[in-house]
């Protein structure tokens, strides 16, 4: 897979995962949840959903689109979006349109060209964050180089202002030294919840998420809230059994460690960092949660989880009347055709075909075209291939356009017709044996295809002959 075709799928995500991300902050700060480790469940989805190539479909999602930019963006000289909401594309896809130079339908390399420069640019952000962590994390290993071991996984250290967890695999806990005894006690109690919760594993994870989205803002933005929620889950559950008088004496301890000016995009998990006010506010008020707060708070987690963990379901292309199928009066007939797609009709209705996948990418059945008033279809295509115009095979009114980048159907009224794109004729004269041959091929000049059929006239024998000048020939299977 080629370094656009991944930085356009990591795009995708992103985008498709910035509907969760918005609600996610919403709600926390305009929803009361409790108890704060709900908060990592809502973060830990993001965090799947921005990390994970493959997620479920289902028809509760309130994902507009998984795929809002195409594959086929790629190859276009006229880009499109797909946000799956009609309006938006209407809105956005023409001012698109109009901000390509005259004629960019005749530089279709320049397009994949920008696709190749925003995905190196990508990749050079991404090591820049990677190394940016690693430079940091040698840099923490530098200073506590001089630790001493007190017992277990503790160590003190004069180097260190606040207590911190550091290490992935044997991680330990680094202290001041010359602490007070309570001062002691809540900061280990403080930091051995941090490691009961695996948080050192689950910043770092958060991080990487981050590297590789360093382009999105709300990435950015969640990951920020994300470890002040760390902390803040960390202090409730070490003052959930405390009286009063003790989360008094916890939270002075925590002002008093407090870190001025630490970041915390990069770092261990320390005991003084990350809104020490908000924490100690919360500290103090803090209450077990009711009943009700807590129900609300699963049922949160379930909706989320449903409706925006999840895509919308995709369409199903419907092949189960092809092998039935007889080619009726004549082989199909080639509307467009390039190096990458083929959009051909017959008397299965209007196909479009992915070259690169080998696979048939949409299908616009006659029952479809059918309610359209569509009888016998009549396609020809735009000189770019991006839309098909239908109208019936007796009707020179293209009443309808199909776009092949968005698959969708709309109604159209030509002011003036448009020049159409021409597909050449296949003059050889040499016969496939068995099979039926059409009278049109794709010429790219170093190579050409054309489509055949079996002698028998079954639809599902339909194949792409690709011949080129070296005497090579590939065929695919269309059904």
């Amino acid at each position: 897979m080629k370094v656009e075709h991944i930085f356009l799928s990591i795009l995708n995500r992103g985008i498709a995962s910035a509907w969760m991300i918005i609600l996610v902050i919403l709600f926390r700060f305009l929803i009361k949840i409790e108890p704060k480790n709900f908060r990592y469940i809502l973060w830990g989805l993001v965090g799947i959903r921005l990390a994970c190539p493959f997620l479920p479909e289902s028809r509760l999602s309130l994902v507009p689109s998984a795929e809002i930019i195409p594959e086929s963006v790629i190859y276009s000289s006229v880009p499109e979006i797909n946000s799956g909401i009609t309006k938006v594309d209407e809105a956005i896809n023409p001012i698109i349109s109009a901000a390509m130079p005259d004629g960019a339908e005749e530089y279709s390399p320049s397009l994949p060209s920008i696709m190749g420069v925003a995905a190196i640019i990508w990749l050079v952000g991404m090591v820049c964050m990677l190394a940016y962590f690693f430079i940091g994390n040698l840099r923490i290993k530098k200073r506590v180089r001089t630790a001493m071991h007190l017992r277990d996984n503790i160590w003190l250290c004069d180097q260190v202002k606040s207590p911190f967890v550091f290490g992935v695999i044997h991680p330990k806990i680094y202290l001041p030294s010359g602490l007070e005894r309570s001062q002691f006690d809540c900061m280990i109690a403080h930091e051995n919840v941090h490691l009961k919760h695996h948080d050192h594993w689950w910043k770092i994870i958060g991080f990487l998420i981050l590297a590789v989205y360093w382009f999105h803002p709300l990435v950015w933005i969640s990951y920020y809230l994300f470890c002040k929620d760390i902390e803040f889950a960390c202090d409730e559950c070490v003052v959930r059994n405390m009286g009063v008088e003790e989360k008094k004496e916890y939270s002075r301890i925590l002002l008093s460690f407090s870190v001025k000016g630490r970041t915390v995009f990069n770092g261990p998990l320390a005991f003084g960092e990350n809104d020490v006010k908000k924490r100690i506010g919360a500290i103090l008020s803090g209450k077990q949660p009711g009943l009700s707060t807590l129900l609300c708070s699963v049922g949160l987690c379930i909706v989320m989880a449903i409706c925006f963990f999840t895509n919308p379901v995709s369409h199903v292309l419907d092949m189960n009347d092809i092998s039935d199928m007889n080619i009726g009066t004549g082989i199909p007939q080639i509307v467009y055709g390039d190096a990458h797609i083929l959009v051909m009709n017959g008397s299965f209705g209007l196909i479009q075909y992915d070259l690169d996948q080998q696979k048939i990418e949409n299908r616009i059945p006659y029952t479809e075209l059918e309610d359209l008033g569509i009888e016998y279809l009549n396609a020809r295509a735009s000189q770019n291939g991006e839309i098909i115009y239908m109208s019936n095979y007796d009707d020179s009114d293209f009443r309808y356009q199909y776009h092949l980048k968005s698959k969708k159907i709309s109604k159209y009224s030509l002011d003036e017709m448009p020049e159409f794109y021409y597909v050449a004729k296949l003059n050889s004269d040499d016969p496939d044996e068995n099979y039926l041959k059409g009278d049109e091929k794709i010429d790219l000049g170093d190579s050409f295809y054309y489509l055949r059929v079996k002698n028998d006239g079954s639809m599902s024998g339909l194949q792409i002959v690709w011949k080129y000048k070296d005497g090579n020939v590939d065929i695919m299977d269309v059904f």
